[in-house]
């Protein structure tokens, strides 16, 4: 039986750690060719390509910077030349800050749109551009739970989580008849390595909101994102998944601040 993404030839950023590790490794245990960058953490880049080379596949890691556009045609230009082509591109590469709406400062703001619009934006223009002239691809966009349920400090991270989801369905459409398809998927609660190890009470609060039962792993994420990204979706474009334990289909999820205003 061959696997999902068999001879397949993809870039995921942002993959030294956390999701974009987990879609990097799923993506090469389904037999694809990755490249994978990183912005600084050299260290945590290095750990990833040993394990993914465990896979058999081709594996390189790329620092780049994905504010700048001159870094992302360098990858790209590198990417495509070790991959010997270019059939799936993976935006993960982003930040997770939160600031309240009353403090945020202009710089901060800046830094989370540059990353997570600006960044996703460029990085699948210039794929979809090589794509389009190759015989198409499938780029898919990392969003959030936070691009549809809000909670007090994300209203910039909000943000730019909902832009994604927007320019995902527009690309979609002015792509495909490139035959060049765009989803994204929105990650639920998944627990990456910076945040260090959860304590009890975190996971006991955790799973108060999650209707599977479980907090998600980085893995989740990748297997959507092989599954998108290979033949058998050859249907989908312009969709955002929710791969997050059922946590938006609550009616509600009290906010802190809520729970203090009404118990008084």
């Amino acid at each position: 039986m061959s696997k999902l993404l068999e001879g397949e030839k993809a870039i995921v950023t942002g993959a030294s750690s956390g999701i974009g590790k987990g879609i990097a490794r799923v993506f090469a245990r389904e037999g694809a060719d990755v490249v994978f960058t990183y912005r600084s953490n050299k260290s945590g880049a290095d750990t990833a390509l040993k394990e993914l080379q465990s896979y058999g596949g081709k594996v390189l890691a790329l620092k780049t910077d994905i504010v700048k556009t001159e870094d992302i045609d360098a990858m790209l230009k590198s990417a495509i030349a070790f991959l010997g082509g270019l059939d799936i591109m993976v935006n993960n590469a982003g930040i997770t800050s939160k600031y309240n709406f009353l403090d945020i400062s202009e710089a901060e703001y800046d830094e989370l749109f540059n990353i997570n619009c600006r960044g996703t934006f460029f990085c699948a223009q210039r794929a979809a551009r090589y794509m389009k002239v190759h015989n198409g691809g499938s780029i898919v966009n990392i969003s959030s739970l936070s691009s549809r349920a809000s909670s007090e400090g994300f209203s910039t991270y909000a943000a730019t989580k909902a832009a994604i989801n927007k320019f995902t369905e527009t690309a979609a459409i002015e792509l495909a008849p490139d035959h060049i398809r765009v989803n994204a998927v929105a990650a639920g609660w998944v627990p990456v390595e910076s945040e260090g190890a959860k304590t009890e009470e975190y996971i006991k609060k955790a799973l108060y909101h999650l209707p599977i039962g479980r907090l998600g792993l980085a893995d989740d994420i990748g297997e959507m994102c092989a599954f998108l990204a290979s033949d058998r979706a050859g249907f989908i474009t312009g969709q955002t998944f929710f791969v997050d334990g059922g946590q938006t289909c609550l009616l509600s999820i009290p906010s802190k601040s809520r729970e203090e205003r009404f118990s008084k």
